[in-house]
């Protein structure tokens, strides 16, 4: 394994490639439709501890990986623009390599992918 992606000038670069605020607007969409599905109903006899949240937690880790991914490899496919239009960005810089955005968008991806099947086919 390549010890130069682990070191915490690359893992940031690696994360900025995320857009970790972005993700947390996706989110906002989850919760939301969960809301209005009417998935949990609170009656007298119900608990916090009695609803079954497990759905969420999967959809929300599926919308991290299914945006993330895809907004990673939107900037591997983009380097090219972005080396000229915006420099700064992790992979024209050289702090994240294509390769390991490549990987990366893949791994959140797949995450993303097995996720979501466990919520439903």
């Amino acid at each position: 394994m390549n010890t130069a992606i682990l070191k915490p000038h690359r893992l940031w670069a690696y994360l900025q490639l995320m857009r970790p605020a972005n993700i947390v607007t996706a989110w906002a969409d989850i919760l939301a439709g969960f809301a209005a599905s009417e998935y949990i109903v609170i009656t007298n006899q119900a608990t916090a501890w009695e609803m079954n949240l497990i759905p969420l937690a999967w959809l929300l880790l599926a919308t991290t990986g299914l945006y993330g991914g895809g907004i990673v490899f939107n900037d591997v496919f983009d380097t090219e623009i972005d080396t000229q239009e915006r420099p700064e960005r992790p992979i024209p810089s050289g702090r994240a390599s294509r390769r390991g955005a490549t990987l990366l968008g893949s791994w959140l991806l797949s995450i993303g992918i097995v996720a979501a099947s466990q919520v439903s086919w």
